[in-house]
């Protein structure tokens, strides 16, 4: 998968606690793991794999209406 389906992937699956566990796993910071899931960083490989292999048994987020 390319880095933006991965963040796209990751983004439905996403739970509290995901932004420090792949900052202590990749070696970057809390707020710049935060800025590349928002958007104001480029995604690198590195946390592109981190997102993708912590979220990839999860279950979609349910669309409360």
């Amino acid at each position: 998968m390319n880095r933006t389906a991965i963040l796209s992937f990751y983004s439905k699956r996403t739970r509290r606690g995901d932004i420090q566990r792949i900052a202590e796993e990749t070696g970057y910071s809390e707020s710049h793991i935060s800025n590349v899931k928002n958007g104001r960083r480029r995604i690198t490989d590195d946390i592109a794999n981190a997102m993708y292999y912590l979220s990839r048994r999860r279950n979609k987020q349910e669309q409360v209406a």
